[in-house]
């Protein structure tokens, strides 16, 4: 079984010339870029991606009129995989395909880290040698008892609190004024 513990989110911004759709010359479409940066993505998926690997991205902005050439657009990847090291490996490639899509197109690129994790929750030794959890484990669930504090896990929800009505006592609604 292969685990993608560790993830970075990262988005990325292309800067092109806006212009008209149907005098394409010396525009330069930002959203182009990042159709190819997501094409090139998907073949960087296919070749170098490890199995444990995991690429996943959206075009957050890519223009606002059908007509005219983007001069901005964003695309945000999730790039995951086992750990933090293995995520860097990976995250290089990305940057190298988002600036081989900038040069393609003629628009410059910049990146933000937008969040990244990993996990990093110890063992606490509540396993026993045949990996099975120990009796005595304080974060046994048990019935009764749940690992974690939140809701009920019986399957009720607990009721709301009632909501205050939004008119004071005694407001009447206004005139009916239909002309």
């Amino acid at each position: 079984m292969t685990t993608t513990t560790a993830m970075t989110a990262v988005t990325f911004t292309f800067l092109g010339v806006a212009g008209q759709g149907g005098t394409p010359l010396g525009n330069k479409s930002a959203l182009d870029a990042a159709v190819m940066m997501a094409t090139m993505s998907e073949f960087l998926r296919e070749e170098n991606l490890a199995p444990s690997g995991r690429l996943h991205w959206v075009i957050n902005n890519g223009g606002d009129i059908p007509n005219v050439t983007p001069e901005i657009a964003e695309i945000s990847y999730y790039v995951r995989e086992g750990s933090p090291a293995r995520v860097q490996v990976l995250l290089d490639k990305v940057i190298a395909v988002s600036e081989a899509a900038a040069k393609a197109s003629r628009t410059t690129v910049g990146h933000r880290i937008t969040s990244a994790c990993w996990n990093q929750l110890r063992s606490t030794g509540c396993r026993t040698r045949s990996n099975s959890p120990r009796p005595d484990c304080p974060g046994r669930v048990t019935p009764g008892r749940t690992a974690l504090p939140g809701p009920p896990r019986d399957g009720r929800a607990r009721k709301p609190a009632a909501w205050p009505s939004p008119r004071p006592a005694g407001h009447r609604p206004p005139a009916d004024h239909r002309w």
